[in-house]
């Protein structure tokens, strides 16, 4: 896996930030809607392009010296990456054709809140380091 830079940590987390907050939205619309007839689950899309962004990200960016070098393929950016939101429209489980269960819902739910809570956390920690980094005071 590709290092990250630490000043592009706070931008990831932050994209992921958004991602968890959209897909809050997501679920809890699908929990809302458990009794439309016809409804169709949707969901959010984001770790896996996020994942593969930073393992394709090059540990050293290339440059063109001269206009006669091939040219490079521009990295896939972490930074870049956005979420998407998805509907799963080929499944359904019941005879209205609605295809979302309520506890399978509940379930994402709570895993999603745990995992911007981790997402919080984390923002909190790097804040705080940059934070002592700006005001720390040399020692002679």
């Amino acid at each position: 896996m590709a290092r990250v830079r630490s000043y592009d940590n706070i931008g990831i987390l932050g994209n992921a930030m958004g991602y968890a907050m959209l897909r809050h939205e997501v679920l809890a619309d699908n929990i809302a809607n458990i009794d439309t007839p016809g409804f169709k689950r949707s969901d959010v899309s984001f770790q896996y392009e996020l994942q593969r962004a930073l393992d394709e990200s090059p540990r050293i960016e290339m440059q063109r010296t001269s206009d006669r070098h091939f040219e490079t393929q521009p990295p896939h950016d972490p930074l870049r990456v956005k979420p998407k939101v998805f509907a799963e429209l080929d499944t359904w489980s019941r005879n209205d054709k609605n295809n979302v269960d309520p506890e399978v819902e509940m379930s994402r739910l709570a895993e999603n809140t745990l995992y911007y809570q981790v997402l919080v956390n984390r923002m909190s920690d790097t804040m705080r380091n940059l934070r002592n980094i700006v005001t720390r005071t040399p020692t002679l």
